[in-house]
Parts: structure tokens; C-alpha cells; sequence
């Protein structure tokens, strides 16, 4: 009689989990760099959106004493305004808690995977993620109580989820043929997804309920996949009780000659004196500056600086959200210019707008500037 086909063999149900982990990993990483928009008071005057009183000539440039309506999408910044649940931080403050999460999150690096290598990494793969959950539900008290107590747990937090990544290698070692790993790895770009996940779910949870609700449905999300986690997962093919012996030989029979469980020295001499790493370390360290700093930095930036109300809408629609901001009085006389193409925004959309066009005064006015530039008329 033959055996029934599996739907889904140990290793696929491995990819999706860590797929997800990562993911997650990214998430309690990454939510408040979104969710401290709704967090601060918005500072007065952020964007300034009248031309000046004056007329100037520079260079065949042009500055119309044009007063041009502000739209709707933009922080307005009126007296009466009240901000109960905010917090009255400034750039240095803001800053901080931004940071804290990376202070410490490199020194557990290294220390990740010796641990998997001794303990497992179903253990320090999955309670980094875990525990970093559980702290997450925690934020909102925390930075009601003190800032400092928020930085304080953002560090730990970075501190527990920093044996996430090298701990993985460790499970891929043990668990997916030599032929196989490329397709695997795939996995970890989870992180991306994450990412790219994360900043829609808190803007719409935020904007849906408050900023706190945004930790609280992150960290939830880390809890159930652990579960998932903790019963689907484990450190071998020997020890996993659910595995098919036709999975279990081929996975052994690959890794013959390429797992070795005996003690090894690290040439930790060999390893410092290395060019080749230290130029990678180099090369990664540069490429992690560029990309944290732009993903924790741009939602600030792009709502206090640019004006874009992220909360309420995705930064992807953020030309329409200003196009459709104008009041009904003045909007006929606003259409989005896209180069040689000339129709009403909401129905071009194989280029993003570079600026608005005026065609009451024949005006250009470029999109998220500092200050309202014209041609000659």
C-alpha cells in the first residue's frame, strides 16, 4: 500500500515559521518609530505653507506674495488644540527613545549563537522573540510612568531580540540539506515583510483606537506565533516526534558530511586579523547605519517636517491625501502635473506627482517644500 503524501513536510512548516519569526522580529523593533508620531505634541509652525509678503527676482526666480490654502491632510496647530495622551518631547527626547532599542542590541550578536549552538535554537531563537513581545505589552505603562523607564526597556528589549538573527544559522545547519539552504534563507527575509507590515498596522490600530493599542496588537502577534513556535518546532530531525522517516533519512543522508556535533576550537586570532572580514564588517556596518536611521528617523520626518498625516494615511498615498485635501472652493483650480501627462490625480497612476500646478495663476508649486517656489509668469 503506498504512503499517503504529507502536505507539508517539517521543513516547509519550518520556512513559514521562521518567515513569521522574523517578521515578528522586525515588528517589536520597528513599531514605535510610527507609533511615536501620535506620541508627541506636534510642534507649532512644523510646516509653513504661505508664500511671503514680498516679490523677489533671484536668478530669473520668482516669489508671488500668493497666499495659498492649506491642506486639510496637514497638521493644523490651533490654540484649543488638546493633547491628553501625548507627551511634550522634544528632538533630543524623541531621539533617545528612538535609539535605546540599539544600544545593547549588538553585544548579544555574538553570544546568540553560541547559545543556540549549546541550548538550541528553538529555545533562544523563540524566547528572544517572546520575551521581546511580553516587554512590548509593557511600553504604555512604561512611558506613562517616565521616559527614562520607556529608554530603560526599549534597551532590554534590544538587548533580548539581539540573539534572534545569529541564532537561526544554528537550525539551518542542522536542519536543511547543502542543497537546499539558498531556497531557505529566503526565510529571513521575513524581516522586510515585517517592515514593510508594520508601519500600515500601527498607523491604521493608532488611528482606529490609540498609540498604546499598536504595542499591545504587535506584541500579540509575537505571543501566537511563540505558541506556534514552541509545538511545531524543534532543534533536530531526531527530536522532532511528528517527522516522516522518509524526511528524516534524506535530511541525515544530505548532512552526512557536513554537521560535525564534536567540540571545535574558534580561531578567534585567525578571525581578527582577517581583511576580508573586516572590510565586510565595514561594508555592513555602513549599509545598517543608512538603514536603520532611515527607518527609524522617516515617519518623523515625513509628518512634522512634510506634514503627511501618516496616521491616517498610508505614506504610499500621500500625494493623493493631498490632492484631495483642498477645500471644494479652491480644489478646481489644483491638478497633479506628471511630466507629459496631464489628467486629474486619483486617475493617473503610472507616475508619482512631482509638484502641484496652479492654473488659476499659472503657477508651479513643488510638493513637500520648505517654502512655495513659482516660475515666471
Amino acid at each position: 500500500m503506498a504512503k499517503k503524501k504529507e502536505l507539508l513536510s517539517c521543513r516547509g512548516v519550518l520556512w513559514y515559521l521562521v518567515f513569521c519569526g522574523f517578521a515578528i522580529n522586525y515588528m517589536l523593533k520597528i513599531n514605535l518609530n510610527l507609533t511615536i508620531v501620535a506620541m508627541v505634541v506636534p510642534r507649532r509652525n512644523a510646516v509653513t505653507i504661505t508664500g511671503t509678503e514680498c516679490a523677489k527676482d533671484i536668478s530669473g526666480m520668482r516669489y508671488s506674495n500668493s497666499s495659498l490654502p492649506v491642506p486639510s491632510s496637514l497638521p493644523q496647530n490651533k490654540d484649543d488644540d488638546t493633547y491628553e495622551d501625548r507627551f511634550a518631547w522634544n528632538e533630543h527626547q524623541q531621539g533617545l527613545a528612538l535609539g535605546a532599542y540599539y544600544w545593547l542590541h549588538w553585544l548579544t550578536q555574538l553570544p546568540g549563537g553560541l547559545l543556540a549552538r549549546r541550548y538550541g535554537t528553538k529555545l533562544v531563537y523563540g524566547l528572544g522573540n517572546f520575551i521581546t513581545a511580553i516587554l512590548g505589552f509593557l511600553i504604555p505603562f512604561m512611558t506613562y510612568y517616565h521616559l527614562y523607564a520607556l529608554i530603560c526597556l526599549r534597551i532590554l528589549q534590544g538587548l533580548v531580540s539581539g540573539v534572534v538573527w545569529p541564532s537561526m544559522h544554528d537550525m539551518t545547519a542542522k536542519w536543511i540539506p547543502p542543497n537546499e539552504r539558498s531556497r531557505f534563507v529566503s526565510s529571513y527575509l521575513g524581516s522586510s515583510v515585517g517592515a514593510a507590515i508594520t508601519y500600515p498596522l500601527c498607523a491604521i490600530v493608532t488611528s482606529a483606537f490609540n498609540w498604546g493599542a499598536a504595542f499591545h496588537v504587535t506584541s500579540l502577534l509575537g505571543v501566537i506565533w511563540y505558541c506556534f513556535w514552541f509545538f511545531l518546532v524543534h532543534d533536530t530531525p531526531q527530536q522532532h516526534p511528528r517527522i516522516s522517516e522518509e524526511e528524516k533519512k534524506y535530511i541525515l543522508e544530505n548532512l552526512a558530511d557536513c554537521v560535525h556535533e564534536e567540540e571545535t576550537s574558534i580561531p578567534w586570532k585567525a578571525i581578527l586579523t582577517s581583511g576580508p572580514v573586516w572590510i565586510t564588517i565595514i561594508a555592513q556596518w555602513g549599509v545598517t547605519w543608512c538603514l536603520f536611521t532611515l527607518i527609524t528617523q522617516a515617519p518623523t520626518y515625513f509628518n512634522f517636517i512634510h506634514g503627511w498625516n501618516i496616521n491616517t494615511r498610508m505614506p504610499s498615498d500621500a500625494g493623493h491625501s493631498l490632492h484631495d485635501g483642498w477645500d471644494g472652493g479652491e480644489r478646481r483650480h489644483f491638478r497633479f502635473h506628471f511630466g507629459e501627462h496631464r489628467r486629474h490625480g486619483p486617475k493617473l497612476r503610472q507616475r508619482s506627482p512631482r509638484f502641484f500646478r496652479d492654473d488659476r495663476n499659472c503657477q508651479r508649486i513643488p510638493l513637500a517644500s520648505g517654502r512655495w517656489r513659482f516660475d515666471d509668469q
